[in-house]
């Protein structure tokens, strides 16, 4: 996946930079007709939130994206507290209190997996490429002036998944996702790590579109 994107590379300037919280399976017995059946039902908040890492500072989406990216597709367990300590420690107090004012920049998050042994390229991709893409890459947002990381899970009809550390897991309109992105994406591989065909961030090709609707009403009746 990485070759491919180098090859798609069209000067992305790596100033970029973007920004602006799991649980217990809940046990739910029903009894019919005297009949007792015990099932496992995840709240509204487990299913928004499952396989992402939320970010707790206004500034932290990118490093919070990258931990959802490391954790969830690389196995390789990271935090966005420690990827924020390690940039933070290679930036002088300045850089990094305009960081905390404006947000990491790509350059930054490249950086760091690029320490951590990675390969990293800042890529500008069409909509078109995004259809051809075998594993999840991180993307840079712009809505309403306000710049965003998350990780781009897949493309499922006309709708795009997104794993957001600020809104969770989310499936927006081709179109409306088109007009957030300026084509802006970091990708990133490892030697020896492949392509996989199951992770956590993989888009369920079987599963209806309305999961998300069905288990908040799940939610609200069963809570």
């Amino acid at each position: 996946m990485l070759k491919a994107a180098m090859m798609l590379v069209c000067g992305v300037g790596w100033v970029i930079s973007g920004c602006a919280h799991t649980t217990e399976d809940t046990q739910v017995n029903l009894l019919t007709n005297a009949v007792r059946f015990s099932d496992n039902v995840k709240t509204w908040e487990e299913v928004l939130t499952r396989h992402v890492v939320m970010q707790k500072f206004d500034y932290s989406c990118g490093a919070a994206a990258l931990a959802t990216l490391l954790n969830y597709y690389f196995q390789d367990r990271d935090t966005e507290r420690h990827i924020l300590l390690d940039i933070e420690k290679h930036l002088k107090d300045f850089q990094f209190e305009k960081r905390e004012e404006k947000g990491l920049s790509l350059l930054d998050l490249k950086q760091y997996v690029e320490r951590r042994g990675y390969q990293a390229v800042g890529v500008k991709l069409g909509i078109p490429a995004l259809l051809a893409l075998r594993g999840p890459i991180l993307v840079y947002l712009e809505t309403e002036g306000y710049e965003h990381f998350a990780v781009l899970r897949g493309v499922r009809g006309d709708r795009v998944f997104l794993a957001d550390p600020s809104r969770g897991n989310i499936r927006i309109p081709i179109y409306e996702f088109a007009e957030a992105w300026p084509g802006i994406a970091l990708v990133m591989g490892k030697k020896g790590f492949g392509t996989p065909q199951q992770y956590a961030l993989a888009v369920d090709r079987k599963s209806p579109y309305r999961i998300e609707l069905r288990a908040a009403r799940q939610s609200l009746y069963l809570n």
